[in-house]
């Protein structure tokens, strides 16, 4: 297996601890509910199910860049937002 292609499984206790770190406060189960797919069959975070054991997994990477994309993604729209009022 290739080395950089290591790493980081956490579950949903673990994910929140993460993002607390990063001063993203979320509880176990707003976690679950992004990790379980609605209606439709989406899932809000890239979580997938351990066969083994059942619980939610998620790459700690993926959990990082997801919500590093929102926040660009919301500056991107308040910039937008801002060069649209003062025309």
């Amino acid at each position: 297996m290739n080395d950089n292609f290591k790493d980081i499984y956490l579950t949903l206790k673990e994910a929140a601890k993460v993002l607390a770190e990063h001063n993203i406060h979320t509880d176990i189960s707003q976690l679950h509910r992004a990790a379980s797919p609605d209606t439709f069959g989406v899932k809000r975070l890239l979580f997938f199910q351990e066969p083994a054991t059942g619980y939610y997994l998620i790459s700690k990477r993926a959990l990082l860049e997801h919500y590093a994309d929102l926040q660009r993604d919301a500056k991107h729209k308040v910039q937008h937002w801002i060069e649209e009022e003062m025309i």
